[in-house]
């Protein structure tokens, strides 16, 4: 078989696949719409994890529950996956805030950082403060002096 024969039918191939997957809605990403979602994603994977306040990013992209014992359950989408984690504060390297923007940066390499715009400046503010390895701005959040 000739080159351009060969490489026309490889082009042709995965432009029908292309178009398919497209057609069929499989090539558009997943948004977490309420709180259920995040619930739900979060319990598939860890059972054990108990209800807890969820907070959700401005996109939709990402989900957080704030568990008790200051564990924080993260649920990530990824193109049409959900990429679920359970935090503990010893995970954590720092967590910043800069208005509706929180930053979570963790001790392991397979999610080193997560970058989110929350739905207002509260609740980046609260999950700032209970994802916060250092403890300080958790005691004054809860004493309503954050």
């Amino acid at each position: 078989m000739e080159l351009p024969l060969l490489v026309a039918i490889i082009v042709a191939g995965v432009s029908l696949v292309v178009l398919v997957l497209h057609v069929t809605g499989a090539s558009g990403s997943r948004t977490l719409r309420d709180a259920s979602d995040v619930m739900d994603a979060l319990l598939t994977d860890y059972p054990d994890a108990m209800d807890g306040h969820v907070l959700l990013s401005e996109d939709g992209s990402a989900g957080f529950v704030l568990l008790d014992g200051r564990q924080t359950g993260i649920v990530r989408v990824t193109g049409r996956h959900l990429a679920t984690r359970l935090v503990r504060l010893p995970e954590i390297a720092s967590v910043t805030r800069e208005g509706k923007n929180v930053t979570l940066k963790f001790r392991e390499l397979g999610w080193s950082r997560l970058d989110v715009t929350m739905r207002d400046t509260a609740d980046a503010e609260r999950l700032r403060a209970h994802a916060d390895p250092s403890g300080a701005a958790f005691a004054a959040h809860e004493n309503g002096r954050s």
